[in-house]
């Protein structure tokens, strides 16, 4: 079903109003139509009509366009304000524009009243859609850092140039740096150890490229450096995802030093236990051959 399309006419000749009107039905327009020709009517029709597209005449006896466009821009700012005038200087009708009007049409040349009422129409809608993306976006950004920064694991995410473009408050708890210092700073030259930096520099093109290396899409663990400079274990989870059409390597960080540290005491301990099973082996081995020569 067509859209009908309302069209709020500034305009104080009805015959003007009239002639506007039989160009948008020679296009098949499906609209309604108000027109109104002084403050008042105007400032009501806006609240009331809701017009998807306002046609203003510049020069009427108790009103003037301009002011009207001031208006507009105040209460339906998205709204496409065209002038409609029987005469406008070009240097008026730039200025026009400047002030936020979509298009003007001369009343000599109404031909061209529908072409400028479509591709304003267009550029409104264009326009709202990426407002409403925009925003969408700005609310997505907006839970992304609220479960970041909630987060007990580090965040990281670097770009295509191994720059730090996030650093989360995990990760400045862990590592010892502050995000103010290392946004901007190549991640792999500041926190990882020497020993694993040619293997980065292989692989990094195939990543910056195409989103692709050996260690995407998976889990290991690895040291790293903190602030200090002393190296730490940690697991890393990698991932790639493309923003702003450049591809981000996002990375999940553990500092599992309290677990290393467990291992160790529990690999300490089975030596110890299996020593000293060893030793008890012994010693009734030991027994047992004693007992063999009492006997005989």
């Amino acid at each position: 079903m067509v859209k009908k399309l309302q069209v709020l006419m500034l305009e104080d000749e009805p015959a003007d109003a009239e002639f506007a009107q039989r160009e948008l039905h020679k296009a098949g327009i499906v609209f309604e139509s108000r027109r109104v020709d002084n403050r008042a009517d105007f400032v009501a029709a806006l609240a009331e009509f809701r017009p998807d597209v306002i046609l203003a005449d510049y020069k009427l006896p108790s009103f003037d366009g301009l002011t009207a466009l001031g208006i507009a821009r105040e209460m339906a700012p998205r709204i496409p304000f065209i002038f409609v005038s029987g005469a406008m200087g070009e240097e008026f009708a730039i200025e026009t524009l400047h002030q936020g009007a979509a298009d003007y049409v001369l009343k000599g040349h109404l031909s061209k009243l529908v072409p400028a009422v479509n591709r304003s129409l267009l550029d409104a809608d264009e326009h709202r859609r990426r407002e409403e993306a925009e925003t969408a976006l700005m609310e997505s950004e907006e839970r992304f850092r609220n479960m970041a920064e909630s987060a007990q694991d580090g965040i990281v995410i670097i770009d295509a140039d191994g720059l730090v473009t996030y650093w989360n408050v995990a990760a400045e708890r862990m590592f010892g740096y502050r995000q103010q210092e290392l946004l901007g700073r190549n991640m792999h030259d500041t926190v990882v150890p020497q020993r694993y930096r040619d293997a980065y520099r292989k692989g990094w093109p195939a990543f910056r490229n195409d989103g692709v290396g050996a260690v995407i899409g998976s889990t290991f663990e690895i040291s790293a450096l903190n602030k200090n400079g002393a190296e730490f274990p940690i697991e890393l989870s990698i991932s790639a995802a493309p923003i702003k059409g450049r591809w981000h390597a996002i990375g999940i960080i553990r500092d599992i030093s309290e677990r290393k540290r467990g291992e160790e005491a529990l690999r300490r301990s089975n030596r110890f236990l299996r020593t000293l099973s060893r030793c008890n082996e012994t010693l009734v081995h030991a027994e047992d051959e004693s007992g063999l020569l009492q006997d005989m």
